[in-house]
């Protein structure tokens, strides 16, 4: 029988941990399925990010050729014509997102315009990138380029375009020059993990930037490489691929996300592709992990139980000898006054209320605590009956309890009890049945303990629970080596990342490219010196979305350095930074062209004379009122007579520098602030520049019109030193300019000098 019951036993095992593998196999693949489904649609988001942002970058670049190719003959018609082209070339890089040069090409080959001087009368006739444009059948689709090895050391690709005279002949080449620093910024920008490369690829299969990549891994070429992803991708037809496998320029195992870049926007000779991708190795590392504890755990788990049931059957075996010797013990223990002494020592120093009742229900021990209890001497409440000492009304609350711990089921409860004293306790109570080794009841054992203080702990815990569940700020608790311990549910809503996801990673994982390296040292830095941080901070979503928080950061002591706890606080705040940014442009900005107002302007021409204060600067502020502007509106109509102001202000913006100003007052009247011009020759040239780009004829409603304006001049210190003056004194120089016939400028002259003034024939007008 026994040999039976050890068989059957066996089976169970088998059966049991069959399962229990069976079981774990499932969850680690559904993990491992899990946290692939998870990298796949980050990885695809951050490709969607860069592709974006190419995508504009390209479009942009496009457009700004487009327009040289539209303006240029025009532009070279002019007198000064080859400045004129070159300065829109500058203001033009100055704008544009990731170019670095502009450069035009005739049919030959040789450069005639460019930001770069350098350039200029160099001939690329023979150069690669001026062949693959001279051949590309279609004008109107930009040509992009093999990367190519820059001056400096680092790779960039051209983007230029083909230009064609009224016959359609070719007539030269429009090339800009792409930043690499611009690739290394875009890509580094989506990288989350220290093990994610970001690359992009021409389409004739050569590398023209990856992160953490040498130049020699750069300048790969995976043209004859079938198996690269770059080229598995191409051959699918499909705008967005991933694959998982070896990468062919790392040599190692990744999850790669393939995009190729404005596949439904931009028209390019070679696609560009993006790919982005992680290791598997960092990728899986944790599940690798978790799987290998859970696989040893079961491993133990199984041997354990094994040997469970091998010492079972010795068990079986020494049963009667067992239970022999036990009886004996018993006896033994019985008969032994110091085991007695021994037993009542440790009764005596428990806490709780310790007491034994035979079948009869007459107590035969009570330690001090039951003693004290019920404020009886031992010899009063030994032989006492339970029921006197409980009283009739609680003996019958507890009879059925009394009677299941007879029946050999031990029974535990919590209950109010009233001390003879009056006061209160809220206690855990234990029936525990006394059954011999032949299963014979005895008695029962109670054990009481009083849980008033752990219950009043519990509900303080259960209530800071709910208060760090319901509210509404976002809290994330990190360890002294910053890593996330705990999220309340704000914070899942407020970021996208789950509790699951949050716990044992860094504060790292929410960190956005806005925020530089300096800042997070110096908010730690102070964190550190007095336990507290209170700002605004860009952060970054599990989406990729930047938001603006508000945080509060505090540090709790622990008994250790290595115990420290850090609590961060904070809430989104992005919607109200974005009506206060809203409200400011509106206050300060002309709604219709989107320059600066006169308010603005009049704080820039302040902020311009305080600063000459500190160290001697010019100002000249340039008064300009267009010419012809009423004929436009009354012939067009008030809509092209917007679109021309809008031409106006673009342009005006596209001819001047940085550190200048152009801001519209109102109507057709325009205001340009020149920062510290070198002298009256350097701003008569300009104001010519100005003269000349605001005659270039405009389209408008598939009509062309043409304006002049009318500019006066007034510079700081000489024509005033307030703001106000200054546009006083060179709004009058503007009508003077009106009164010599129009399209002309004038500079200030007071009265008396104005009235001892020579006329001087054409003097002023744009030469």
């Amino acid at each position: 029988m026994q040999a039976l019951n050890l068989r059957s036993l066996w089976q169970a095992f088998f059966v049991g941990m069959l399962a229990l593998v069976c079981l774990l196999g499932a969850d680690i693949v559904a993990e491992h399925a899990q946290i692939d489904t998870e990298e796949r649609k980050q990885l695809t988001t951050q490709a969607t990010v860069v592709d974006q942002n190419l995508t504009r970058s390209l479009l942009s670049v496009k457009a700004a050729i487009d327009t040289l190719d539209h303006d240029l003959p025009w532009m070279l018609g002019q007198h000064d014509g080859s400045l004129l082209v070159n300065n829109r070339l500058q203001s033009l890089v100055n704008v544009l997102i990731g170019a670095r040069t502009l450069l035009i090409m005739n049919a030959d080959g040789a450069v005639i315009a460019s930001n770069q001087s350098a350039l200029i009368g160099q001939n690329f006739q023979e150069g690669e990138r001026f062949r693959a444009i001279r051949q590309e059948s279609d004008p109107a689709r930009l040509v992009i380029s093999s990367p190519f090895r820059t001056p400096l050391g680092v790779y960039a690709i051209g983007v230029g375009k083909k230009m064609v005279d009224d016959k359609g002949r070719f007539a030269g080449a429009i090339l800009a020059i792409i930043d690499p620093e611009f690739f290394d910024i875009l890509m580094n920008s989506v990288r989350y993990s220290d093990d994610m490369r970001a690359s992009v690829i021409h389409g004739d299969g050569k590398v023209i930037f990856s992160t953490n990549a040498s130049l020699d891994t750069v300048k790969t070429d995976l043209h004859g490489q079938p198996a690269a992803f770059f080229n598995r991708h191409l051959d699918s037809g499909r705008t967005i691929s991933v694959f998982s496998g070896i990468a062919t320029t790392t040599q190692d195992e990744r999850l790669a996300v393939v995009r190729t870049v404005g596949a439904a926007s931009v028209s390019m000779d070679k696609p560009l592709v993006i790919i982005i991708s992680r290791a598997h190795q960092i990728l899986y590392a944790s599940w690798r992990h978790r799987a290998l504890v859970k696989s040893g755990s079961l491993g133990v788990l199984i041997f354990l139980g094994a040997v469970a049931i091998l010492f079972h059957g010795r068990r079986q075996r020494e049963f009667v000898r067992m239970v022999a010797a036990r009886e004996a013990g018993r006896l033994h223990a019985q008969r032994s006054a110091s085991s007695e002494r021994f037993i009542r020592t440790i009764t005596d120093a428990m806490p709780g209320l310790v007491a034994y009742f035979d079948l009869d229900l007459r107590c035969q021990f009570a330690n001090k605590a039951y003693q004290a209890w019920y404020q009886q001497p031992a010899q009063s409440i030994l032989g006492q009956s339970l029921q006197s000492l409980l009283g009739a009304t609680l003996f019958a609350a507890n009879e059925r309890l009394v009677s299941a711990a007879l029946a050999g089921q031990h029974q535990q409860f919590e209950r109010f009890l009233t001390r003879p004293d009056g006061s209160v306790g809220h206690v855990l109570a234990n029936y525990i049945p006394d059954i011999d080794a032949d299963g014979r009841i005895l008695g029962f054992i109670i054990v009481v303990a009083d849980i008033k203080a752990i219950k009043m702990a519990e509900s303080e815990l259960k209530l800071a629970a709910k208060v760090f569940a319901c509210i509404s700020e976002a809290i994330m608790v990190t360890d002294s080596k910053d890593v996330i311990l705990s999220v309340n549910p704000a914070f899942t809503g407020i970021t996208g990342y789950s509790a699951q996801e949050a716990v044992g990673q860094t504060p790292g994982l929410l960190r956005s490219p806005r925020q530089s390296a300096q800042f997070y040292a110096a908010k730690q830095g102070q964190i550190r010196d007095t336990g507290l941080w209170q700002g605004e901070i860009w952060s970054r979503k599990k989406s990729g979305e930047l938001f603006l928080e508000r945080q509060t950061t505090t540090r709790i002591a622990g008994a250790h350095a290595d115990e420290d706890r850090y609590v961060a606080v904070f809430q989104d705040i992005t919607a109200t930074w974005e009506k206060n940014e809203h409200i400011r442009q509106l206050a300060f900005h002309d709604g219709l062209t989107n320059l600066p107002n006169r308010r603005l302007l009049m704080e820039r021409i302040e902020r311009h004379i305080v600063a000459a204060g500190r160290r001697a600067r010019g100002l000249a502020v340039l008064f300009l009122d267009l010419d012809r502007f009423k004929v436009i509106n009354d012939d067009f109509g008030h809509a092209a007579g917007d679109e021309l102001l809008v031409t106006v202000a673009r342009r005006l913006q596209g001819l001047l520098r940085e550190a200048d100003t152009v801001a519209r007052l109102g109507g057709d009247e325009f205001v340009v602030l020149l920062d510290n011009p070198v002298n009256r020759i350097e701003i008569e040239r300009v104001v010519q520049l100005i003269i000349a780009v605001v005659n270039e004829p405009m389209v408008s409603q598939d009509k062309t019109a043409r304006v002049g304006t009318s500019v006066g001049i007034a510079v700081y210190p000489d024509d005033g030193a307030k703001a106000t003056t200054l546009l006083k004194n060179a709004d009058l120089a503007m009508y003077e300019a009106k009164n010599a016939g129009r399209n002309t400028f004038r500079f200030f002259m007071p009265v008396e000098e104005s009235l001892l003034a020579v006329p001087t024939g054409d003097a002023g007008h744009r030469p």
